[in-house]
């Protein structure tokens, strides 16, 4: 909408919450552009600002393979540290194991009516013949959709009822490091659910988790595993 002397009318308030550090962050950023107004500078950037992103399947593969070699490594350590030497047959055991992933879908919406602990959805994997019987989580992320945009926001997993995990990352989007010594399988019943500090209800729905796991390539005749599926 325009007004008569052809200028544009702003009539629609949006507001947001940012913390302490992200309000700093904004500050120093204004301070670069020489713009006074932190109203004007944030309709600047929402308007004529973009985001990049990045797809790199090479850099993908490259991380996967790292970590693969991380994980050989650190298992070729702890078995000389408890052993103070390497046999042939615990080499040929290490290297076995290798990593893949998977992505799944949770069942339900989960609820929250404001800075509270939502209702929890559940994923079952417990006889999901995509898994290896064998697949050990080494780390998991976790994506949602919120009906609304809220602050302080944090997702929990629960593998098999053992007890709640907490995301080392805030939002929407989660990401839970277990790591291999825990022994914790990929093929159970996963549950979720998220905590908000906002006191407007939410709810989160079409969560998907991707598992990242080792498995026993023994179990598939010593063939690599083929891609991960989403489900």
């Amino acid at each position: 909408m325009s007004s008569e002397n052809g200028k544009s009318k702003r009539e629609i308030l949006l507001h947001f919450r940012v913390s302490s550090e992200e309000e700093n962050m904004i500050k120093t950023k204004m301070e670069q552009t020489g713009i006074i107004s932190i109203s004007a500078y944030l309709r600047k950037m929402a308007i004529d600002g973009y985001v990049i992103k990045l797809e790199l399947p090479e850099l993908k593969e490259m991380i996967s393979l790292l970590r693969r070699s991380s994980n050989n490594l650190n298992q070729i350590a702890k078995r000389v540290n408890s052993t103070d030497r390497i046999y042939a047959e615990d080499m040929e055991e290490i290297l076995r194991w290798q990593e893949n992933s998977g992505t799944f879908t949770f069942t339900g919406t989960a609820s929250n009516p404001g800075f509270d602990v939502s209702s929890s959805i559940y994923c079952d994997l417990t006889n999901n013949s995509r898994i290896p019987k064998s697949a050990i989580v080494d780390s998991i992320t976790t994506t949602g959709s919120m009906s609304q945009s809220v602050g302080g926001v944090t997702t929990y997993l629960n593998p098999g009822g053992q007890g709640w995990l907490e995301s080392r990352t805030s939002g929407s989007r989660g990401s839970f490091d277990l790591g291999l010594e825990y022994g914790v399988s990929a093929r159970q019943r996963w549950e979720f659910k998220y905590k908000q500090t906002a006191f407007a209800s939410t709810k989160m729905s079409s969560v998907k988790m991707t598992i990242y796991w080792y498995a026993d390539i023994n179990e598939n005749n010593y063939e690599r595993w083929p891609v991960g599926p989403t489900i």
